[in-house]
């Protein structure tokens, strides 16, 4: 058999083998060369190639992981391994890590300006994770734990002055207004003149009643102290109308300017008047006319993309100056970051208000994120499945979110925790993909309320890959034992069907409507019964 009829050289011997098997098990056989002397010519030997020992290892001997081995998951229902207080340790001393190396990562960065913001966004994600742990989970509803928010979004905010902070008004009835206020020259942003003939018509349409005329008038002629008094007394919406045009001509965006830095302010004023989800919306650039309508559209409305640089602050401002609706403001303020592709800076946005930022599935009704830091809602590309470093995430700030509930997790997480365990197998890490799935079905049977993301296909798989991790042993030590109710020792057939069967069912009643998912059904947006400003005696 020469070159011509051999072209896969069967001729010279033999060739490695390679195969892989579940569990990260690596099959290879590399030939060995001998000498063989023929009878003719036993003076030349002959070199060939021969079948050498098969070896088994396991894929994470050759290629460590570094990072399966760092991260202390599975978090959640891991059968109290070492207790909540030894986890919870655990996953500070992670997040610790995180930091430092997301704090390296930012001093050695010379990139552009764009890519470091988000690696500075990331920082900050790691350390509201921090103050989560630290608090029990909580990151809002504290006035102490906002305040640490607020130093982690904007540092500069703890400092205050002790000039400012000592600020009187004077007793003084003769107090002279023009001395007392500051001489120094100052460059104002909007200056204007109020003729006397517009305070003689204002005083004109009072006297005929006509109040709504008067704050129209007074909106056109400047006279905002007027028309804010006069709408306080007509009613809530006009009230608002005029707190909205106030924003918009005395800390609007001028004509051909790009920011004028005063949009966290013009958000909190928003907030005061009771705007809600809409006070996050910047204004347009204002334009100086007549006054013609107090309604405006928020199709009209557009988010300069420098307004939103300014995205800490005006949480941070939020936070400390909490009115009802903010929670709605902050999402909103998230899904114009989220647009412009600030993903990170977004889900900042959405831990901070999480009673009007739903996570959960893609595919679940006013759903804001299903993943950390991954924009899987508006990119379904097949490398996010596999964004290992989003669901640590997720899977940290679940950890957090049951500190402070009695939630049972999230549901939809669970189906990417399966994934997560899929790979771990396939790495050779069997004992901890055995502990996700132990973690996995835990979560599946405590949690009653029912959920679509627990269907059949997934207790299948979940089914499948225990049952396969029981075949080939899904212990550190090669065997079978665990203490759980999933792994229990030698467990009969028909227990393990019952179990599965028990799971299956709750998933059946969940079709047929005897139970209702709570988190899916909850909505972005809650609804409040509070007043604020001049109304709140109504």
């Amino acid at each position: 058999m020469n070159a011509t009829n051999d072209p896969l050289g069967r001729a010279k011997g033999c060739r490695p083998i390679v195969a892989f098997g579940f569990g990260g098990k690596i099959y290879t056989m590399f030939p060995r060369t001998v000498q063989r002397f023929t009878s003719t010519d036993q003076s030349t030997p002959i070199t060939k190639s021969a079948p050498d020992a098969f070896t088994i290892r396991v894929l994470k001997d050759i290629i460590p992981i570094p990072d399966i081995d760092n991260f202390p998951g599975p978090l959640l229902m891991d059968n109290n391994r070492g207790g909540i207080k030894a986890k919870k340790k655990n996953v500070l001393k992670y997040i610790n890590d995180q930091i430092q190396a997301s704090e390296n990562d930012i001093s050695s960065f010379n990139g552009g300006e764009v890519e470091k913001n988000n690696l500075e966004t990331i920082l900050i994600v790691w350390n509201l994770f921090k103050i989560m742990f630290e608090n029990e989970g909580a990151l809002v509803g504290s006035p102490k734990v906002e305040e640490l928010v607020r130093k982690i979004l904007v540092p500069s905010s703890s400092k205050s002055s002790n000039d400012e902070a000592n600020f009187t008004v004077p007793a003084d009835t003769d107090f002279d207004v023009q001395k007392g206020l500051s001489q120094t020259s100052e460059t104002s942003s909007i200056t204007y003149s109020v003729p006397i003939k517009s305070v003689d018509k204002l005083q004109e349409l009072l006297l005929k009643g006509d109040r709504v005329a008067a704050i129209n008038h007074a909106m056109n002629e400047n006279l905002w102290a007027h028309a804010l008094i006069i709408a306080s007394c007509v009613n809530k919406d006009l009230w608002k109308d005029v707190v909205t045009g106030f924003i918009k001509h005395e800390m609007g965006i001028q004509k051909g300017d790009e920011s004028n830095g005063r949009e966290s302010l013009r958000v909190l004023y928003s907030l005061f008047a009771g705007q809600g989800q809409n006070a996050g919306i910047p204004n347009v650039p204002y334009v100086a006319s007549k006054v013609t309508t107090l309604h405006t559209s928020s199709s009209d409305l557009i988010a300069p993309l420098d307004s939103l640089i300014k995205w800490r602050e005006t949480i941070a401002m939020i936070l400390a100056n909490r009115s009802p609706g903010d929670n709605q403001a902050i999402s909103a303020l998230g899904d114009m970051l989220k647009d412009y592709g600030w993903i990170n800076a977004s889900h900042v946005c959405y831990i901070l208000s999480p009673n009007a930022s739903i996570i959960s599935g893609f595919d679940a009704p006013n759903v804001r994120f299903t993943l950390l830091s991954n924009d899987y809602i508006n990119s379904l590309s097949i490398n996010n499945f596999y964004d290992w470093r989003s669901l640590r995430m997720t899977e940290i700030y679940e950890f957090g979110l049951s500190l402070n509930s009695n939630d049972g997790g999230l549901p939809h997480l669970q189906a990417y925790k399966l994934l997560y365990a899929w790979w771990l197998a396939d790495c050779g890490y069997l004992n901890e993909a055995r502990r996700y799935c132990e973690s996995i079905a835990n979560t599946v049977k405590v949690y009653t309320k029912g959920s679509p993301y627990f269907h059949g296909c997934f207790l299948q798989k979940l089914k499948d890959l225990t049952q396969r991790l029981l075949e080939h042993g899904g212990n550190s030590n090669g065997t079978n034992e665990s203490s759980s109710w999933l792994f229990a020792k030698k467990m009969p057939k028909a227990t393990l069907d019952s179990l599965w069967g028990s799971l299956e069912g709750k998933f059946n009643k969940f079709v047929a409507g005897d139970v209702v998912d709570e988190n899916v059904k909850k909505s972005s947006f809650t609804s409040t019964s509070e007043t604020i400003g001049p109304f709140s005696h109504f």
